[in-house]
């Protein structure tokens, strides 16, 4: 499996569990302050384009999406811890619970 199917499973994974489970994402304090720090560029960013940055939506879809792509080793990692579990690999797709 290569880096760039395993970043596009997790966004897949993350996407599916935000929505259908957002109960099993379970937030660090450092992860909080992450995507805090992580708004703060986005909003600016959106004012200097004329955009208001408080109708343009911000949850851990968009946040794991920037990350899991160009973050560091260590953000990638509270992402992943904030799934509440192990998360498996089966047949290239990612998965919360290994399969039989």
């Amino acid at each position: 499996m290569t880096e760039e199917k395993l970043v596009k499973g997790l966004i897949r994974y993350i996407d599916f569990t935000s929505m259908a489970h957002p109960q099993m994402i379970h937030y660090t304090e450092k992860l909080k302050f992450n995507m805090e720090q992580y708004k703060k560029v986005r909003d600016e960013v959106f004012l200097g384009q004329n955009i208001n940055p408080d109708k343009m939506p911000f949850d851990i879809r968009e946040y794991a999406k920037h990350t899991l792509r160009r973050g560091t080793t260590g953000d990638k990692r509270e992402i992943i811890k904030a799934l509440g579990g192990i998360v498996y690999i089966h047949n290239q797709m990612i998965c919360s619970a290994p399969s039989k």
